[in-house]
Parts: C-alpha cells; structure tokens; sequence
C-alpha cells in the first residue's frame, strides 16, 4: 500500500510523463523516418492466369483482389522505405492460392486449396528509385510450393493471405535486406 502512495507523488508522475512523452517523440519520428512512396499497377488483369480475373461471378471480384495485394504492398512501401524512396510495382499476372470452383456463384463461398493446382504465383516488375535515381530494377516471380506448409495461414480470415505472405517475404528480401533477385 505504501508502495502505490509512493508512485503518485508529484515529481515521480512528471518524470513518469517526460519517460512517455519521450516514447512517444521517439515512436513518431520512427514512423515519419519511413513514409516512401508507393506506385502500385496492375497491367492487363484481363489475360492473368488465375480464372478469378475472367469468372464475372467469382466470389471475390478481381477488383478487390488487386485492391487488396496493391494495399498490401503499399502498407509495406510506407513501413519500410524512406521518403527519398520511390518504389514502382507492375503486377504482370496473379495465380491465386485458393482457386474459385467453377460452379461458384456470387454469394457460394466454396473455394478449395488442392495439391494438384498451382501454388500461388504473382510476377512483377519493379523499380527503386532513391532521389529519382534507379537502384533496383527487376522483373520475377513469386511462388511458394510449399504454402500448405504454413500452419497459420489457413486459420486466417483473410481469403488472401497466401498472397500477402508472398508479398511481404518478397518485400523483406529485396528491399529491407537488400537481397538480389534470383
């Protein structure tokens, strides 16, 4: 009881909020550090190979696939990268994790992960440019055969959560790490 008087005496609560009010400086200028700026396009969705993008009644629309994988990456983009940092991404073709059936319907939510499709498969191309000047330019693919692997991803209420582990370990390796393509 002595103890919890002792912690609310005056010069003890102005040291306590000086120690917060330091975190809190220090946790802003982190995040402000990181803010680069992010272009993300998706070229020709029509002719991806995933049938999301020509089935007009798949479950999830392929304007919300793209508006979810370029959110995704932007996020990333404004955590990692600097603001003298500018980072282009062409989404050149998308093969989804989770495949819609083809007798999906708006509103059936059936889709199945099967060990004879594909595993998730996203090519891009891309360029780094600090202060406008070029540093990374590449074009790959992005693929995981071993998605079923993942004990977490499944449990995950985000339909595209293979995709976005894709992403961030793509985004980890090339532009946090600094890891060449392969």
């Amino acid at each position: 009881m002595h103890l919890v008087k002792d912690c609310f005496r005056p010069w003890r609560r102005g040291v306590i909020f000086s120690g917060a009010l330091a975190l809190c400086f220090a946790l802003s200028q982190v995040q402000a550090k990181a803010a680069g700026i992010v272009k993300v396009i998706f070229l020709h969705p029509q002719n991806y190979s995933d049938p999301a993008f020509r089935n007009t009644t798949s479950v999830t629309p392929p304007w919300q696939v793209m508006n979810e994988l370029g959110q995704a990456i932007q996020r990333m983009g404004q955590v990692y990268l600097s603001d003298d940092q500018t980072l282009t991404v062409e989404v050149l073709n998308i093969q989804l994790a989770r495949y819609y059936n083809s007798w999906a319907f708006p509103g059936n939510q059936a889709r199945y992960l099967s060990h004879t499709r594909p595993p998730p498969s996203i090519r891009l191309r891309y360029t780094l440019k600090v202060n406008g000047v070029v540093i990374i330019a590449a074009e790959e693919t992005l693929s995981d055969i071993n998605y079923l692997l993942d004990p977490l991803a499944p449990h995950s209420s985000n339909a595209l959560s293979y995709e976005k582990a894709l992403l961030d370990e793509w985004f980890q390796k090339r532009f946090v790490r600094m890891e060449p393509a392969i």
